[in-house]
């Protein structure tokens, strides 16, 4: 999945007497998937070898899947094996129906502009929050 998007953060502080939302910064953005897709290796490489036992190595993944979750109460961020936790962070121990299959990345200096007083000085964005925002996502090129 190859887009690119374009986030828009308009505000209403009330405040300032504003009575509708004002666009109070843009970027672009793109996704990033939570869990990569990972295809494993063939087990069985050796032309010479039967494929008759195959379902025996089935029948062992799916008996460690099972034994992972009776151990593991949530099951594992997917992607390659040889993932540590500390590239995973919290998404190691949130189960798959509540992970996000994708990350919006995108500058957090647009995202929270009151935040970098160093980018921005102007006095007024320091009376702007998140709670006086809402975001928005549009996709550029869709039919990509």
């Amino acid at each position: 999945l190859k887009k690119t998007l374009a986030l828009t953060v308009h505000f209403k502080q009330p405040d300032f007497g504003m009575k509708n939302y004002e666009i109070l910064s843009r970027s672009t953005a793109f996704l990033l998937n939570v869990d990569p897709p990972y295809a494993p290796p063939p087990s069985n490489t050796d032309p010479s070898n039967s494929a008759a036992y195959d379902h025996l190595s089935d029948a062992q993944t799916l008996k460690d899947a099972r034994a992972r979750k009776r151990n593991y109460t949530c099951d594992p961020a997917g992607g390659p094996p040889n993932r540590t936790p500390s590239e995973l962070g919290w998404l190691e121990f949130c189960p798959t129906k509540f992970r996000p299959r994708v990350h919006c990345v995108t500058s957090s200096h647009v995202v929270s502009p009151w935040m970098w007083s160093g980018y921005y000085p102007q006095d007024w964005i320091q009376n702007v929050t998140q709670e006086h925002c809402v975001y928005s996502l549009e996709v550029l090129n869709n039919n990509t």
